[in-house]
């Protein structure tokens, strides 16, 4: 039987299901405290909005969540990867605007710059 992998980029890597779970556990505390910190205080004028965490390949599940639930419009950052991180990682933003049932409003984060090589 082969192990289950962390993450697709680490296929090397073998947890003992013991340690991947309190792996899990310790991402799962750690997210849930980035987003107090970074997010749901900014949250607060808003309504009718959703937190999801999901394990997956981020861009198909932003697609099965749109289709589920037959959403209107995407609206997401761009991470601004260039050259080698782009090529190896791609960029969820770009695939979500290709495969998206619905349209995708992106928007570049601050602090991102723009550069002609």
């Amino acid at each position: 039987m082969t192990p289950e992998p962390v993450h697709p980029e680490q296929l090397s890597l073998y947890l003992a299901p013991e340690k991947r779970k309190g792996l899990r556990t310790s991402q799962k505390k750690e997210n849930d405290r980035q987003l107090r910190i970074h997010y749901v205080g900014k949250m607060g004028r808003f309504q009718n909005y959703q937190i999801l965490f999901k394990e997956g390949e981020p861009f198909v599940e932003i697609i099965r969540k749109a289709k589920r639930d037959s959403v209107d419009l995407i609206v997401m950052g761009t991470h601004g990867r260039t050259g080698l991180d782009h090529v190896f990682f791609g960029s969820t933003a770009e695939k979500v605007v290709r495969k998206s049932p619905c349209p995708v409003l992106t928007v570049r984060l601050p602090g991102r710059r723009f550069s002609m090589p």
